[in-house]
């Protein structure tokens, strides 16, 4: 899942007539796009949540539908391209590793992506999310989706290098006994022969 940030006044060109653009957003993509109720928003004020849901190139597809439709519409940011927010949740346990010793992964990550990379402070994190955290990505459609790709990819990383282990696959401590005993029989000679 992924969460897009766009203007209150951007919200009827996302939509389309009778819905018809947010449709063809979805049918293109493949991922599901729903546009938060004013009612039910929690977001910064002026901006509708937009959240994504699909695999991470469906995710990815839909995305950038919004933002060249942003762009068409006119949403640019003086001469530079449409500059929006994006959240996607990583794994609390991963956040140390994204922001690297004094922040230096965090900052290589914006130096070489041109997006701005925002972590919440311990402090003020969510209380709900404590397995996850949200990581904000904020600038144009290249640059966040080269960020997300990058953070997505560390997480992925480190996550199977964890499963890997310092030497290789864990292996169930169990059936490596087991594997153990079996190579200890093989190793043994056999019996004598009875007379």
């Amino acid at each position: 899942t992924t969460f897009l940030y766009i203007p209150n006044n951007a919200v009827g060109a996302i939509i389309g007539t009778k819905g018809s653009h947010i449709r063809n957003i979805m049918r293109y993509s493949g991922a599901s796009v729903k546009i938060a109720s004013i009612e039910g928003e929690k977001a910064v004020e002026g901006e509708r949540r937009v959240t994504i849901v699909g695999n991470p190139e469906s995710q990815w597809k839909a995305q950038y539908l919004i933002f060249e439709k942003m762009r068409e519409e006119g949403y640019a940011t003086g001469p530079e391209d449409v500059r929006l927010t994006v959240e996607i949740f990583v794994p609390s346990s991963q956040v140390g590793r994204i922001i690297g010793k004094r922040g230096s992964n965090v900052r290589e990550l914006q130096r070489l992506t041109g997006s701005v990379i925002k972590l919440p402070d311990q402090a003020t994190a969510p209380p709900h999310c404590e397995d996850e955290t949200v990581i904000h990505f904020i600038g144009p459609f290249f640059s966040v989706q080269s960020a997300q790709r990058r953070v997505r990819a560390m997480v992925t990383q480190a996550v199977s290098n964890q499963n890997r282990g310092p030497r290789g696959p864990r292996r169930d401590p169990s059936n490596q006994q087991q594997q153990q005993q079996q190579q200890q029989s093989q190793q043994q000679p056999p019996p004598p022969p009875q007379p």
